[in-house]
């Protein structure tokens, strides 16, 4: 896999695809195996705008597939009440566009897509208070259910063989060789080898559906709002004033990047989410529960799927490292954002493995014994309504 790079110039080149020519500024923004530009701009009327120009790697430009049916599904989701970002058709009329680059091996075509800049900022950047982790735990809930009535246009849409896949945990055996040297090699080795016992005989008793596959704190975004604002989008549990008075409000305002999109196990979709939010809060462990009661007052989880959430959390911390880690050698001007989270999950993965399963679950299902079953079934009530309706209001 190549990650692109275009100049500044290239993407203005890009850009005129669009109608957009007016530029006011053109940043480069992070990204784990594709380019993404910020872009600001005037239209005809002087009216600014802001947008995300994002250029797929080598290896997804070759299936345009891909692409599509990710643009689609933020389409689907945003029509359905859900912060998902706009895409932008070419003056032509195509949702996909494409430039090519000369290469030693001749020209590398890459597929080009314009994205709205959705506001706020990745929750990484703030201090939230416990009670928005149960909020993100329903709404991703109410998504996965959501993306249940979504029909992509093509099945060639995703890689089954992605190591991020908790399905294909052993093929991340020989790739544990990056972390030689690394103090956490031994314990991410015995973690896989204890993953792959106890929890991928359980894989055929798991639900799943299209899930959104990396809903890391990068790509959930929040923006600040004052007590007295009335929301009215999406559903009101979402959204409502935090429980603790003396903190800021914050509401959920994107959910971006869906480059990992794909059929997978909906336990897995939770415990990415709580992986990632754990990482959020000094009371690491019990945000974990708070997570799982938000997703359990929408979409409750059966008994095989409650009895490996520990397996599922410890593995999805351990492909992250190791792929991480991998990819920092394969590409080291990348390493700083590949291994922004290397730390902190090597902390939480000691944390969590030295607890041990019983302990950590004890601690999760009791944190989701303090919301009220009233709380949960007016939260099971509103999404029966509004799927009714085929609209989150």
């Amino acid at each position: 896999m190549n990650q692109p790079h275009l100049t500044q110039e290239e993407a203005r080149d890009v850009l005129e695809k669009y109608g957009i020519n007016d530029i006011i500024a053109l940043k480069p923004l992070p990204s784990y195996e594709d380019q993404n530009f910020h872009v600001t701009a005037k239209d005809a009327d002087d009216v600014q705008h802001d947008y995300v120009l994002k250029i797929m790697n080598n290896v997804k430009s070759q299936n345009p597939d891909i692409c599509s049916v990710q643009s689609h599904a933020m389409t689907f989701l945003r029509e359905c009440g859900f912060p998902t970002p706009m895409t932008f058709h070419t003056i032509g009329g195509e949702m996909l566009s494409f430039f090519s680059i000369e290469s030693e091996n001749g020209p590398k075509r890459y597929i080009v897509r314009l994205l709205e800049y959705m506001p706020g900022v990745p929750l990484a950047r703030v201090a939230v208070e416990l009670d928005m982790f149960y909020k993100l735990g329903s709404l991703i809930a109410f998504m996965n259910l959501t993306l249940q009535d979504f029909k992509p246009s093509s099945e060639n849409y995703f890689d089954p063989n992605s190591l991020w896949n908790m399905s294909n945990l052993l093929k991340l055996i020989p790739l544990v060789k990056s972390l030689d040297g690394n103090s956490i090699q031994k314990l991410v080795h015995d973690v896989l080898q204890v993953c792959a016992s106890s929890m991928l005989p359980q894989l055929p008793y798991f639900r799943s559906g299209p899930i959104h596959g990396d809903l890391n704190d990068d790509n959930i975004l929040v923006e600040e709002c004052t007590e007295d604002v009335n929301q009215t989008t999406h559903m009101s549990l979402v959204h409502s004033p935090k429980i603790c008075p003396t903190s800021k409000n914050y509401n959920i305002s994107g959910i971006i990047d869906f480059a990992d999109i794909f059929p997978g196990f909906y336990v897995s979709e939770l415990a990415i989410l709580m992986v990632y939010m754990m990482l959020n809060h000094p009371e690491k462990i019990v945000v974990g529960g708070h997570v799982m009661a938000g997703y359990e007052s929408v979409m409750p989880l059966t008994g095989e799927e409650k009895d490996s959430l520990f397996f599922a959390v410890i593995s999805r911390i351990v492909i992250s490292i190791v792929l991480c880690q991998h990819e920092a050698k394969m590409s080291p001007e990348n390493a700083k954002f590949l291994l922004r989270h290397d730390g902190a999950l090597s902390s939480i993965l000691k944390e969590l493995w030295e607890a041990g399963k019983e302990k950590v679950e004890k601690l999760w299902f009791d944190v989701a014994d303090l919301y009220s079953t009233t709380r949960q079934a007016s939260s099971t009530r509103l999404y029966n309504y509004n799927h009714e309706q085929r609209y989150l209001p």
